[in-house]
């Protein structure tokens, strides 16, 4: 980047927090609720799990330039305070939530236990949401051990040459080591979060017709290219023809092309001020997707409802309101929740000082 380009990166940085990757965290998010009502969602099941789990990856990557300043020991005690421990409060939460409702024996409770202790491992845990939190830690330290390597291009070549060991990696069909390690191939897109996301920050910011010119270009091919893949038309195919379309190659850009255009619609959705407050709930909505959703379901029986739905349209409907639901009902009380264990641990600590 040229000198009068880092300034304007410079600048962006002073801000404690970034609007688009907010915005593009609170898209994020409800593909992440909409994929997971299978074929109800319609098109949009297939489309989203191209992406969304990418893309998630790739944010924090992004948000990884921050913690340029950390130490390993202190980036370490961050990420188990920020990541970490959420993740076991979600995931005790859910237990719990699971052996009231549904009437679960102590042996089941003490199995479910031991998962969350394994890290609620990728589609073998009810809550299927958490298994990302367990994986983005140890991604994160991995990825910041990897950084001492200094050298830019050899620390990308080995997260992205991660991508394509893949089947080496994770030899089996579903996942199974403990924390996800086998899904740590997902560090490709991390990384090119982190590389990325300065000259992302740029070409969003930049007044000039040049950087204008080539946003609008990246933001018109990415919507056209997206928009023909939600319709099961592949234009990759037709531009590199020579290239299967189960490649690995094929995959990384197909996805990256699908990342670039959801990060440009943020860019463009700025402003947005409920996208932005959901964006900055993300982590709570992650780990209380399944609980709101069997939430509303319990709540419904009550009356004598079923949720039945007659359309895919229904399900973008009904996703929204989960989101809806969580962000003004249920975060608010888990938050203070928090904050009175906080504060009383905190009087705690003090009085035992005294």
């Amino acid at each position: 980047m040229r000198h009068s380009d880092l300034k304007i990166y410079s600048e962006i940085q002073k801000f404690g927090r970034v609007e688009w990757i907010d915005i593009a965290r609170a898209l994020g998010i409800y593909e992440i609720y909409l994929g997971h009502f299978a074929t109800d969602a319609g098109r949009a099941y297939e489309f989203v799990f191209k992406y969304h789990v990418a893309l998630f990856f790739f944010i924090s990557g992004c948000m990884d330039t921050y913690n340029e300043e950390v130490g390993l020991f202190e980036y370490l005690i961050k990420k188990i305070k920020t990541v970490l421990i959420p993740f076991y409060i979600f995931a005790a939460t859910s237990v719990v939530f699971q052996a009231i409702c549904y009437d679960t024996d102590l042996w089941g409770v003490i199995k479910y236990m031991l998962e969350v202790a394994k890290g609620c491992v990728r589609n073998s845990f009810f809550a299927g949401s958490l298994w990302f939190l367990s994986c983005l830690f140890i991604m994160e330290i991995a990825f910041r051990i990897l950084k001492y390597l200094k050298y830019k291009p050899l620390i990308l070549l080995i997260c992205v040459g991660m991508y394509f060991i893949r089947p080496f990696f994770s030899p089996s069909t579903y996942p199974s080591l403990y924390y996800n390690i086998d899904s740590l191939y997902y560090i490709a897109f991390f990384a090119l979060g982190y590389f990325l996301y300065p000259y992302m920050c740029v070409l969003f910011e930049h007044k000039g017709k040049k950087g204008k010119m080539i946003y609008i270009v990246l933001m018109v091919f990415s919507f056209l290219y997206s928009t023909c893949l939600f319709f099961d038309i592949d234009l990759l195919e037709k531009l590199i023809p020579f290239l299967p379309p189960e490649h690995k190659i094929a995959s990384l850009i197909k996805t990256l092309i699908l990342i670039v255009f959801h990060c440009s619609l943020s860019r463009m959705l700025c402003g947005m001020r409920f996208l932005r407050e959901i964006g900055r709930n993300s982590l709570f909505l992650c780990g209380n997707e399944w609980i709101v959703k069997n939430v509303v379901v319990i709540l419904l029986e009550l009356f004598g409802l079923t949720i039945r739905f007659a359309n895919p349209v229904s399900v973008y409907l009904y996703v929204a309101i989960l989101i809806g639901i969580s962000i003004k009902v249920l975060i608010p009380i888990e938050k203070g929740l928090i904050y009175i264990i906080k504060a009383n641990l905190k009087e705690i600590v003090l009085i035992r000082i005294v």
